[in-house]
């Protein structure tokens, strides 16, 4: 089975002055001039077709795998013209330097409006603050702040504006809100975790459409600086098509961006982040 995109994969790697040796996935790759009774393999090749779907849940266990052995995990992408991609996968802890606003610096919860898939801060005090301090949505003058739905989702979390076409009790406002945000952009529920989640980590989101993806991420975000990663947001149950792949990755890379797939966790106690990166070998 796959004899031939392994032996594809083989023949390169062994050009390339590495000793190799069989594995379930692909290869044990050796430093280059090592061998196993010398040295220790360093290198998990998973071997793949361009026209593969390949489950995130596999790609999980066997990133597992090697970091529990101690191993760089590398995917061989075999194409239709029998040439070789290779990408790094890491498990990846995502930080920032950005602070969060801290209690009582916003004595009420300040009024947005929703507006079909934004909200408007109308109090000019607070949307100064929340937008040059803590760099939330994007300002119309000086007066306005706009928001958009996992910012406001966000804030609304925190207690720090609240929707005024909504019941006063907090839990019934939130509830509210997520189920029309819900309505307006299907995959809201499964941004807001990874928003919440980056936020929470020090880190600003913007949306990263331009690009293709869910999030642009700033580790500190200035009016002068570029966002270092690009951050798509996948389901447990994700199938990765190996063309969609390779284009975001491209993407990211001629942008001199990271390219991070975060995947919350089922039980909602946090995020995990795989960062995709092109290398040569």
């Amino acid at each position: 089975r796959d004899f031939e995109l392994r032996y594809i994969v083989f023949k390169d790697l062994r050009e390339r002055g590495y000793y190799t040796k069989m594995s379930p996935i692909g290869f044990r790759l050796y430093p280059r001039g090592g061998h196993p009774t010398k040295t220790r393999a360093h290198i998990f090749v998973y071997v793949v077709s361009e026209r593969t779907s390949l489950p995130l849940q596999h790609l999980i266990r066997e990133l597992n795998r090697a970091e529990n052995a101690r191993k760089r995990l590398i995917l061989a992408i075999v194409d239709e013209e029998s040439d070789i991609t290779f990408y790094e996968l890491k498990r990846v802890t995502m930080s920032g330097e950005t602070a969060e606003p801290a209690a009582g610096e916003i004595k009420a919860p300040a009024v947005a409006s929703l507006l079909n898939d934004r909200t408007i801060i109308w109090d000019p005090e607070v949307s100064n603050l929340l937008h040059n301090k803590y760099f939330f949505g994007k300002k119309l003058d000086e007066f306005r702040l706009q928001l958009s739905l996992v910012e406001s989702g966000y804030l609304l979390d925190r207690q720090l504006i609240r929707i005024d076409n909504a019941d006063a009790n907090a839990d019934a406002d939130t509830s509210a809100f997520d189920r029309c945000a819900s309505e307006t952009e299907p995959a809201y529920g499964l941004k807001y975790p990874v928003y919440s989640d980056l936020r929470r980590s020090g880190l600003v989101a913007k949306t990263g459409f331009k690009f293709g993806t869910h999030f642009r991420v700033y580790k500190q975000f200035k009016s002068d600086t570029h966002s270092e990663y690009l951050v798509h947001t996948i389901p447990p149950d994700h199938q990765f098509l190996l063309p969609e792949l390779s284009r975001a990755v491209r993407i990211s890379n001629s942008v001199h961006k990271r390219m991070i797939f975060g995947r919350p966790d089922a039980d909602g106690s946090g995020v995990c982040y795989i960062e995709f990166e092109w290398i040569r070998l």
